[in-house]
């Protein structure tokens, strides 16, 4: 075979030498000499994803799922982190309930039995009758606000408390007048004054104490 007669590939085709070299793959003078190539990976394994064949690069930790949350992916919260138990009703509202329903039927239960004690022999009398029980149903009808006030602060709604101790400012200021004029010193009428007085006091305070803030702030809209 002649020498300037390029060889063929095995396909019969004639091979096109590279720049720089012969057709016998020697290096041509004048060329510069290539350096040696070393042929790379075509990938790279991702951090925490091994990849078989290929040996684990140092520095890149296998990560983890994150804790709180199901399968490491974000805003999926197990069941016992969606439901949060429910705040429990504190004691003392519930005295504080009790003691302002003693309070507000204080007022007509208390007009009658004063009424009953101190006219009884008059009781048979239509007018006194009909002024007594007059009495009792006016106080009644604001009794019954009230209750429905009562009602509101169990349930820890501020408003109902707010109601509660307004009507008890104004109670307690008229129970103050029948004392500094006189009036109704009888036992009985003593007995309901008193009662007026003290009742009002202990629920207000009981419904105001450190323990039932948070009832009230977590039901408050």
């Amino acid at each position: 075979m002649d020498e300037s007669t390029p060889p063929e590939n095995p396909q019969g085709e004639p091979a096109t030498p590279q720049p720089g070299l012969t057709p016998q793959g020697q290096q041509q003078p004048g060329f510069p000499q290539q350096p040696d190539f070393t042929p790379q990976p075509s990938f790279m394994p991702q951090a925490g994803f091994p990849q078989p064949g290929v040996a684990q690069q140092p520095g890149f930790p296998v990560q983890q799922p994150q804790g709180g949350f199901l399968g490491g992916y974000p805003g999926m919260m197990n069941e016992a982190q969606s439901v949060s138990a429910p705040l429990r009703r504190p004691v003392t509202v519930v005295a504080s309930f009790w003691l302002w329903v003693l309070a507000v039927l204080a007022w007509p239960l208390g007009a009658l039995a004063r009424d009953l004690a101190e006219q009884g022999d008059q009781f048979g009398d239509s007018g006194v009758r009909v002024g007594v029980l007059l009495q009792v149903f006016l106080l009644s009808c604001v009794a019954l606000g009230f209750l429905w006030a009562a009602f509101l602060l169990l349930s820890g709604n501020w408003g109902g408390r707010l109601a509660l101790c307004g009507g008890a400012v104004l109670g307690l200021i008229v129970t103050v007048e029948n004392l500094v004029d006189g009036v109704d010193l009888s036992p009985t009428a003593i007995t309901v004054l008193v009662l007026r007085l003290v009742l009002p006091l202990a629920a207000a305070t009981l419904s105001f104490l450190p323990p039932v803030k948070p009832y009230f702030a977590a039901n408050t809209p």
